[in-house]
């Protein structure tokens, strides 16, 4: 069985930088190809021009956070 992990595109929106450094390092090792995002205004600019396959988003950001996401993104 092959591993595909590099084929899949997680998008990564939380506001502290240090917790975006962390997991997307995490995620980068484990073969996952990442991207990050620090506001979900910069996550639906994201989306506009990229597919990602998994969203791990913040759920207690300032200002937009998880729930308003959802209802943003196409």
């Amino acid at each position: 069985m092959s591993d595909n992990r590099g084929d899949v595109r997680v998008v990564l929106v939380d506001d502290q930088q240090v917790v975006r450094e962390t997991i997307q390092m995490t995620l980068v090792a484990a073969g996952f190809c990442c991207a990050v995002a620090g506001t979900v205004h910069e996550l639906v600019q994201q989306l506009e021009a990229v597919r990602f396959d998994l969203a791990i988003i913040d759920h207690d950001m300032p200002g937009l956070d998880a729930s308003d996401a959802v209802a943003l993104c196409p």
